[in-house]
């Protein structure tokens, strides 16, 4: 996840704002997944600010607002 988080935190950082709420929803999921919870709020934050209703960023949203540890996260596939 920790390799995620520097990926996406450098695509948010160049992306335009039409573009952003994709990337930000997966920073934000690889930073909780990180256990980097503040970060993962300050993406969500930034996914809000252009498009407060992004179905990625509800669910992480939600996850750190019920305080779920990151290994609750059971990849399928």
């Amino acid at each position: 996840a920790r390799a995620h988080v520097a990926f996406w935190a450098d695509v948010v950082r160049r992306c335009p704002d039409p573009l952003l709420a994709a990337p930000a929803s997966l920073l934000a999921l690889a930073a909780w997944q990180a256990g980097e919870g503040a970060l993962a709020w300050c993406a969500l934050d930034r996914c809000a600010d252009v498009d407060d209703a992004y179905p990625l960023a509800q669910l992480v949203g939600r996850a750190l607002a019920e305080a779920l540890p990151p290994d609750t996260w059971e990849p399928t596939g």
